[in-house]
């Protein structure tokens, strides 16, 4: 079915830049900003956001009441709550967001994003490398065929303690 589908929007110029998005023209930058784990501002009931602080190397999510009638009755300055995001939740969310791409990253994108050296976590890049899912060639890494069938399974390598 997915290959049938491909096929189809192949054939009305539609190309694939990430697991589940096509455009014709460009991507959207919009959704590329997620995909490279940049910043994002959440604003109204429910909404979430993303502030990275380059000078602590820290990243913070932010949110917001979800339900609109409490979001209402909480005061302005009162209705921001903020999360701390751990160094290893930080490579998970990076790496679950930036190998949806079909183009993949440059790995200094990891250093820039979540202050991470990519040598230092080399042991799950070669995991990746060895089950097929990852190439990695002049400091880019992008998913294989194989890694973007098994998208989960390659994502879940990073889950683990790499420190």
């Amino acid at each position: 079915m997915e290959t049938h589908g491909r096929s189809l929007l192949d054939d009305q110029g539609f190309k694939r830049y990430e697991v589940s998005a096509y455009s014709k023209n460009s991507p959207s930058h919009h959704n590329l900003n997620y995909w490279h784990f940049g910043d994002y501002l959440g604003i109204g009931a429910g909404a979430h956001g993303k502030i990275t602080n380059p000078a602590t190397q820290s990243i913070t999510r932010t949110f917001l009441h979800k339900h609109p009638n409490m979001y209402l009755k909480t005061p302005p300055k009162q209705r921001l709550n903020t999360k701390p995001v751990s160094t290893n939740e930080m490579l998970f969310e990076f790496m679950l967001n930036v190998l949806r791409l079909d183009f993949g990253f440059d790995s200094a994108l990891l250093s820039e994003r979540c202050f991470i050296d990519s040598s230092n976590i080399g042991t799950l890049f070669t995991e990746a490398i060895e089950h097929e899912w990852l190439s990695y060639n002049n400091n880019h890494i992008q998913p294989t065929q194989l890694g973007q069938r098994y998208l989960n399974d390659l994502t879940a390598l990073f889950l683990k303690e790499y420190s």
